[in-house]
């Protein structure tokens, strides 16, 4: 497992705002952020046009991002993660610059960020 810092840079809570989002999206250079229960399990993932999206339909600053993110994400799981696994998604997704490594409870213990895949 990653340390905190490393796995903060790319997970958000889930009670944070889209401004909050925007910091971490801006922070991490990925375009996107994991979104996590309090627990650490995986609810979505929310990307800047997510959020671009969500403020043309009215949405502000302060709207909560569990209102706006995408369930459907594209994740690996912890005990069969494999550096070819994620360079295969990462080559069939160009859309995918984050993936997150699930545990039991799909709790997020790691993420494969683009370009920082292991060989």
């Amino acid at each position: 497992m990653k340390d905190t810092i490393s796995i903060s840079l790319y997970c958000i809570a889930e009670n944070a705002t889209i401004a909050d989002a925007l910091t971490v999206i801006t922070e991490n250079k990925r375009g996107c952020v994991i979104v996590i229960s309090d627990q650490g399990a995986l609810l979505g993932i929310l990307s800047d046009g997510d959020i671009r999206r969500a403020l043309v339909r009215g949405a502000m600053e302060l709207t909560p991002i569990l209102k706006i993110l995408n369930p459907n994400v594209l994740s690996l799981n912890r005990s069969a993660v494999s550096a070819q696994e994620s360079k295969k998604i990462f080559s069939e997704h160009p859309e995918i610059n984050l993936i997150p490594i699930l545990d039991v409870g799909n709790v997020v213990t790691d993420v494969i960020a683009r370009g920082e895949e292991t060989t």
